[in-house]
């Protein structure tokens, strides 16, 4: 089974930004821009969150090809950001891959990379809609390795709306911080989630 978190980000909120795992510390760190230093600490923060919750304990981190595993290879997970939502996606057994994409019009540009669309939409917002989709459809299975279909959700939060795919098609289990957001950080710099929904 694919375990889907999810959050949304207080960029109001200026942490201290200390993740475990020091290579990703140093990513961080050397990121300038506020929005994106916030989508990777929050991301980072939520993948920490999970991998705890779900397997009792943290892991040490690598990155490979400018992608991030585990070590000791015990699960797989899959990260993901935009603008205000931060994704992740672990599993016990497989590989997996997820992607959240803002729908905005910057779905539009992407048109031409997916050829001749002969599906009729019934207002712009729909035909937004669909081309996030593939648009997240794509960046899953180039971050999974798989080539197959998957699930998705259309998740709003306030008057933006976002889209979340994740491969492989399998049975999932949606996890959402409905209050907490990245406002409520602890005295030793942890974010508390709480897991309100499956």
């Amino acid at each position: 089974m694919n375990i889907i978190y999810y959050t949304f980000i207080d960029n109001g909120i200026t942490p201290d930004f200390i993740v475990k795992n020091q290579l990703r510390q140093n990513y961080i760190n050397g990121i300038s821009n506020t929005d994106r230093k916030h989508q990777s600490f929050a991301v980072w923060k939520l993948l920490e969150y999970a991998t705890k919750l779900n397997f009792g304990t943290s892991f040490d981190y690598v990155e490979k090809n400018g992608k991030w595993e585990t070590t000791n290879g015990k699960f797989y997970f899959s990260l993901s950001h935009s603008k205000n939502m931060a994704v992740v996606c672990i599993s016990k057994d497989k590989n997996v891959g997820v992607d959240c994409e803002l729908v905005s019009y910057k779905a539009l540009k992407l048109e031409k990379y997916f050829g001749l669309i002969k599906t009729e939409f019934k207002s712009i917002y729909e035909k937004k809609k669909y081309l996030t989709r593939l648009w997240c459809k794509k960046e899953s299975q180039i971050k999974s390795g798989l080539n197959l279909s998957g699930n998705y959700r259309f998740i709003k939060d306030n008057c933006d709306e976002y889209c979340v795919y994740s491969l492989p098609k399998d049975k999932i289990k949606i996890v959402y911080d409905d209050i907490t957001y990245l406002c409520e950080i602890t005295d030793n710099n942890n974010i508390k989630f709480d897991v309100l929904s499956e």
